[in-house]
């Protein structure tokens, strides 16, 4: 996650769990709006893509209100192997091919 001056109010205290086995991340507190879009950036570093496409890598999160993932970003850098997306709330992201 990459904030900038004026991204959010007051002080945030950010938690995160990854699970690397399904590629998702969880970034909290959960909720957590911001007055600008933030960079979120997930590696693929370790992951075996099984016939994946790089290029295809997006990051989808988890909208709970419609209960279904929505992409959030799509820029992949394959020298560094992640993908980057950004978000204006704090919630669960999943890298996925689209």
């Amino acid at each position: 996650i990459v904030f900038n001056a004026g991204d959010v109010d007051s002080d945030l205290n950010v938690s995160f769990w990854w699970d690397s086995q399904g590629f998702e991340a969880d970034f909290g507190p959960h909720g957590s709006q911001f007055n600008n879009p933030v960079v979120v950036r997930l590696s693929y570093k370790d992951a075996d893509l099984n016939g994946v496409v790089e290029d295809s890598l997006r990051i989808w999160y988890y909208n709970e209100n419609d209960e279904l993932w929505e992409m959030s970003g799509q820029l992949v850098n394959k020298n560094e192997k992640y993908v980057e997306g950004s978000t204006t709330h704090f919630s669960r992201f999943a890298l996925g091919a689209d």
